[in-house]
């Protein structure tokens, strides 16, 4: 990302509401926004567009979210770009699994504004300073 540029975020959730509503937040708060509700899609955006950082679901269909996360990190395309698990599993073997498989972060839903955006600046700004 350049610095005249906005921070690009992708955000996969298989939830339309949820997918609609935290566009609509980051959109307003600066960032470009790509949203998708499949994993499978979620790696060719991310080959194509290189967010800036990816939020994901861990229950999905067909692709959960630590396969996509799995998929990002195999992939020298995508292993770098921060990714933050936004899932309703609170426990704490969910969030060992999300870690282990390379997140570097983990909100618990619903998700509270203030949380999630301070969340992805602090991920942003850490990968635009690496």
């Amino acid at each position: 990302m350049n610095s005249l540029s906005k921070p690009l975020i992708l955000y996969i959730d298989d939830d339309e509401d949820t997918l609609k509503l935290v566009e609509l937040l980051l959109s307003n708060e600066g960032y470009n926004v790509i949203t998708t509700d499949d994993g499978d899609k979620a790696l060719e955006i991310a080959i194509k567009s290189k967010p800036d950082l990816i939020l994901v679901d861990v229950m999905m269909p067909d692709v959960n979210g630590y396969d996509v996360c799995h998929r990002l990190r195999s992939n020298k395309e995508t292993a770098h770009i921060p990714i933050v698990f936004t899932t309703a599993l609170g426990g704490i073997e969910y969030k060992f699994t999300a870690f282990s498989l390379g997140a570097v972060d983990y909100i618990v839903k619903p998700i509270q504004k203030e949380v999630l955006l301070n969340k992805i600046r602090s991920h942003v700004m850490a990968d635009i300073q690496d």
